[in-house]
Order: structure tokens, then C-alpha cells, then sequence
């Protein structure tokens, strides 16, 4: 996920490292000829199914934030505004910055920063252990246990064999 997320075709992804043994392409155990792969390498990343969670936290937060700024109360260095929005995953959080950039060569000096703000503004919302990470889709997803938690694929919704009807945000526009 980019700093608070990317308003482009990437959306940010929120995953969760899980220790567990490394796999080659096929999904079998991936060991050296020297022996067991190092424990470094063998860290699983998951889809942390926490985006409603996560966007209910930065939501409440900007609104906060807006009280504070109607009331005359807002701190000296206000961070900037940002919008969030549920994407089609429930790992996915979309930000965009709150107030339109100005026509104006000073405004792409703020772009980057106004990312990096998003960014770890996104990563203080998470859960421990659950890194965001800027992806246009999620490496292997449906293969094997690629959520966290992890659940049994299928549902009534999505009838699929590979994915749980959980990855799917509970956002009524994907429902």
C-alpha cells in the first residue's frame, strides 16, 4: 500500500506476515541442498482481511480532525485531509488527498509528500504485524491459505473454489 494508499489502478493492500515454511512455484516446501531454507526466508505473506476495520479508524480520525479545524481547536501542523474508500477487497484501502490539487508547479512538490503521509497514516490504523504494501494484485491469491485469517474458499456469493466470499469488501457497492 502507498502511504495512505494511491488514488491510480494500484490499490494499497494491507498483508500480514505469518511464519511458515517457504514454498517453490508448485507450492511444495522449498528446501537447499544444504538443508532447510534459513528462517528468514521462510515468512508467508497473507491478505489481512482488515480493510472495513482499518478505513473505520482512518475515517473517525479525519473527522476528528475536522471538528477540531471547524472549532478553531486544530493543532499548528494539522496533517493534511485525505478521503478513504473501500476497493473491492477487504485488504485493499484506497486514499485520496482530501482537497484537489491547484494548477500550479508548487502542487507537485506536495505529491510525493501528500503519499508518504497516506502511507503512514494507513499503517498506524493497521492491526500489529499487518504491513501495508502497494500491489495491483495480491501475489497467488487463492492459492493455499493467502488470507489472514485464513478461510476455507467458497461461499454463497462468490461460488468460487479458490477464494472465500470474506475477500470481497462487506461494502454494499461490491455486494
Amino acid at each position: 500500500m502507498l502511504p495512505g494508499g494511491v488514488a491510480s489502478a494500484a490499490a494499497p493492500s494491507v498483508a500480514h506476515g505469518v511464519a511458515g515454511p517457504a514454498l517453490d512455484e508448485g507450492g511444495a516446501v522449498a528446501e537447499s541442498r544444504t538443508g532447510p531454507a534459513p528462517a528468514a526466508s521462510r515468512m508467508l505473506v497473507a491478505a489481512a482481511l482488515c480493510a472495513p476495520e482499518v478505513l473505520s479508524a482512518l475515517e473517525a480520525e479525519e473527522a476528528a480532525a475536522r471538528s477540531l479545524s471547524l472549532a478553531g481547536k486544530a493543532p499548528r501542523m494539522m496533517p493534511l485531509p485525505a478521503t478513504w474508500h473501500p476497493e473491492y477487497g477487504s485488504w485493499m484501502v484506497e486514499a485520496t488527498p482530501g482537497r484537489p490539487y491547484a494548477n500550479e508547479a508548487g502542487d507537485l512538490l506536495d505529491v510525493e509528500a501528500n503519499m508518504l503521509l497516506r502511507r503512514a497514516r494507513i499503517a498506524s490504523a493497521c492491526p500489529p504485524g499487518v504491513v501495508p504494501m502497494s500491489l495491483v494484485a495480491f501475489p497467488m491469491l487463492g492459492a493455499g491459505a493467502t488470507t489472514d485469517p485464513p478461510l476455507p474458499p467458497g461461499g454463497p456469493y462468490s461460488l468460487s473454489t479458490y477464494i472465500t466470499d470474506a475477500a470481497p469488501s462487506p461494502h454494499p457497492r461490491f455486494g
